[in-house]
């Protein structure tokens, strides 16, 4: 009787099985990738599809984990890691690390802000603000971004002008050491044919790790402004 009671028991758990199954897989469908269009080949197609090692760091990933410069984007970006030596960035790549920072040097490691090539390893440090995507290409890229791509890319790409919308907006943080940002941008259009966006930040804050030779100068202090334009103009056939 008692072997008769596990059967019946086993073969009903066996049946339920699959109509358990077969209720969740539709919520797991609907779930699915996020879609997300990249320009790492320099044409526009979807993350998944293009044939390179490449991250890319989404606007609402950036405000979520409070990115304000590249030194922080380790976290989001496997085999990706960054080093500072005073205002000069050094990152690496798949064990190739920009070392030479002299003005007259070459990085391996691309920095590009809306397709423009940034050449001083300074200019990769200028805060992100107002930012659609970040893209963190391994691997060289000298066929497509030149020969200062040896271990890769780090490509920014900023929020355009949208026509026909009025937007603004800003932020305010405050930390540790006196550090105080303030961010803001605004959007508006230019008629029926163009658009305005105008980004701007503040940045200040003192250094944490003490100079005790010149008080003045701890080191990784802050003193930023910074500020950007972008028009946008969409003929009509007239």
């Amino acid at each position: 009787l008692n072997l008769t009671s596990a059967a019946v028991a086993l073969a009903a758990a066996s049946v339920a099985a699959p109509l358990a199954v077969a209720q969740t897989a539709p919520q797991a469908r609907s779930g699915g990738l996020e879609e997300i269009v990249i320009t790492a080949q320099r044409r526009e197609e979807r993350l998944q599809e293009a044939p390179l090692s490449v991250t890319a760091v989404t606007a609402q990933t950036i405000e979520a984990r409070g990115l304000t410069d590249i030194s922080k984007l380790d976290t989001p970006s496997p085999g990706f890691t960054f080093g500072r030596s005073g205002n000069d960035a050094r990152p690496a790549m798949r064990g190739i690390r920009t070392e030479n920072v002299a003005v007259n040097a070459d990085t391996t490691i691309g920095f590009f802000v809306d397709g423009v090539f940034q050449s001083r390893s300074q200019q990769a440090m200028l805060g992100l603000v107002d930012i659609e995507r970040i893209e963190v290409q391994r691997g060289p890229q000298g066929t497509l971004f030149g020969r200062n791509t040896i271990g890769g890319n780090i490509s920014v790409i900023t929020k355009q002008p949208k026509l026909g919308e009025v937007d603004y907006g800003g932020s305010l943080q405050y930390g540790s050491y006196e550090n105080t940002r303030a961010e803001a941008f605004v959007n508006a259009p230019l008629g029926d044919i163009g658009a305005l966006r105008i980004t701007g930040v503040r940045a200040v804050g003192d250094g944490w790790v003490e100079n005790s030779f010149n008080k003045g100068a701890d080191l990784f202090d802050e003193d930023l402004s910074y500020i950007r334009g972008a028009v946008r103009l969409q003929p009509t056939p007239k």
